[in-house]
């Protein structure tokens, strides 16, 4: 089995204060849009989620367009939902569109007004429901209700870290 492993040779310093990132890879001409502190829910580091940002590709500017979960701790996935309910108590309740798979990712596409409301309002709480074993059901409460809502302020005012020189190696 391959490992795939990432190699960054870093030509910008990263701040802690600056979530957004942007990798150039050089020899491809290619353009990723990545955040660095993702939030992730999780009771005991063992069971739980995280909710990557998901950015439109190939762009030379950040464009957030929805999310993708990895999920820790079930063994296979498929038809995860995603119930996010915002402090006005509304709530966005979305299925992922990709095929079932045992490595815990789960995609999401967002309406306007999902983005709107998750570019928006700020987080109450989070539900995950694994579709292939409904008995599999993460809750947590929000620690950062505002993410994405300085996400969106900070692509707003270009705040981001550049890194050029993406290396993709695969060993044996």
């Amino acid at each position: 089995m391959k490992k795939i492993v990432f190699i960054i040779i870093l030509s910008a310093t990263v701040s802690n204060s600056q979530k957004l990132v942007k990798y150039i890879d050089t020899m491809e001409d290619k353009t990723y849009w990545l955040v660095s502190d993702s939030p992730i829910y999780s009771d005991n580091d063992k069971n739980g989620f995280i909710l990557n940002p998901a950015f439109k590709y190939p762009s030379q500017e950040p464009i957030f367009k929805g999310l993708a979960v990895e999920v820790f701790g079930w063994s296979c996935v498929e038809e995860v939902k995603l119930t996010i309910q915002f402090e006005d108590k509304s709530k966005i309740a979305i299925v992922s569109w990709n095929d079932f798979n045992c490595k815990g990712n789960a995609w999401y596409k967002f309406s306007k007004k999902e983005m709107d409301q998750l570019k928006t309002k700020p987080i109450l709480r989070v539900r995950l429901t694994n579709g292939s074993d409904v008995t599999q059901s993460y809750t947590f409460n929000s620690t950062d209700p505002d993410y994405y809502i300085n996400l969106v302020e900070e692509i707003k005012a270009k705040r981001f870290t550049v890194i050029e020189e993406w290396f993709l190696l695969v060993q044996g």
